[in-house]
């Protein structure tokens, strides 16, 4: 059985806290085609603080398709986790391509002309900023003439020369001025919008989502037998799905974090503490049950692999898992009633832990 990874020593405290404080909003998650996913930051944060989840950012710019590093919301969400979400009562499933209804004939009138607003408010601006740039730029040149010929009168001066020549360069100069002004204010109405970044901020007003067209609570499930019945959800459906969440909860309730472990041969990846600041020290792999046989190539191979990916394996069997998983009243305590989210989770002899380890791996 795995270790518990190294506590923080305020965990307790700051959990009892968490209890005893105002219980915190539900946190919608939008299912689409099966898949959930999270778009407001704030509760991509609460989810990765407060129940060790780690959904995977999957945002990018539109002219950046092939940005890999530094990615934003929407965030992709493990079944798993959405399991974990719902049973804890911190979440709740919304059906979101039934949540948009079908705009009528004067909603599409009003959002096109509310677009076309949009778009000469823009050409506004950007023609203001234009005259700005232009003004900007007649006053420097304006401003280096005057420097030019204040520069050519004391040198003529300090040469002998006369005031009424040095009147006579800076009058050739304001009239030679106008043409070339003349000229960069043709080329700047020729430039390109990419050329004008207006300096000043904007700040759009954000609609509401339940202003009429986005129904998010009529086609919301708090309960994974919700949305199984609605169609929305179906994960866990089968004894291994069934495992793969006892083993996920028993886990998570440990204070480890865990991610998709495909990449080293496993099912998941337990990290004991934020994966920003640790590396996994198990790769975890779900047997559906305690009667499920391993053939002794499958333990040599994966004692092997844990080697490979300097990794314990481990080998997860649970108790139980032919049954349906109970919804959140029944396999998890309320979050008022337990001391922060940790607290509530499946029994500990419901999963049964075997690591396996390579010899001369130093483990």
């Amino acid at each position: 059985m795995p270790p518990p990874p190294p506590a923080l020593a305020n965990k307790a405290e700051s959990a009892a806290s968490n209890a005893k404080g105002k219980r915190r909003e539900s946190i919608p998650l939008s299912v689409i085609e099966g898949q959930a996913y999270l778009y407001s930051p704030q509760h991509i944060a609460i989810v990765r603080a407060e129940h060790h989840l780690t959904p995977t950012l999957g945002g990018t710019l539109p002219i950046l398709g092939q940005q890999n590093v530094f990615l934003g919301p929407p965030a992709t969400l493990q079944p798993e986790e959405v399991a974990l979400l719902l049973r804890r009562g911190a979440a709740h499933i919304v059906d979101d391509p039934s949540a948009y209804d079908a705009p009528s004939t004067s909603a599409a009138a009003a959002y096109h002309q509310a677009a076309r607003e949009m778009i000469l408010e823009q050409v506004s601006r950007s023609n203001k900023a234009r005259e700005q740039i232009s003004q900007h730029k007649l006053a420097e040149m304006k401003e280096t003439e005057e420097v030019r010929a204040k520069r050519l009168a004391r040198a003529r001066a300090r040469r002998g020369q006369s005031y009424e020549a040095d009147k006579s360069i800076a009058t050739v100069a304001d009239v030679a001025a106008p043409e070339t002004n003349a000229r960069t204010s043709i080329d700047l109405s020729s430039a390109t919008w990419s050329q004008v970044t207006p300096a000043t901020s904007f700040e759009q007003p954000v609609a509401s989502l339940e202003d009429g067209w986005y129904r998010a609570s009529e086609h919301s499930y708090t309960t994974l037998s919700q949305a199984r019945e609605a169609g929305v959800w179906k994960f866990p459906s089968n004894a291994r799905e069934r495992a793969r969440c006892m083993v996920f909860e028993d886990l998570n309730a440990r204070g480890y974090f865990l991610s998709c472990g495909l990449r080293f041969g496993g099912d998941f990846n337990c990290y004991p503490g934020d994966p920003l600041r640790y590396h996994s020290h198990f790769t975890a792999t779900v047997l559906s049950s305690r009667k499920e046989t391993v053939t002794a190539h499958e333990l040599i191979a994966s004692g092997r692999l844990g080697t490979a990916v300097k990794k314990a394996h481990l080998i997860c069997a649970t108790a139980g898992a032919e049954a349906e998983l109970a919804d959140r009243a029944d396999g998890f305590a309320d979050a008022e009633r337990s001391a922060g989210h940790t607290a509530a989770t499946c029994t500990s002899t419901s999963v049964e832990y075997f690591s396996l380890t390579w010899a001369g791996f130093g483990t």
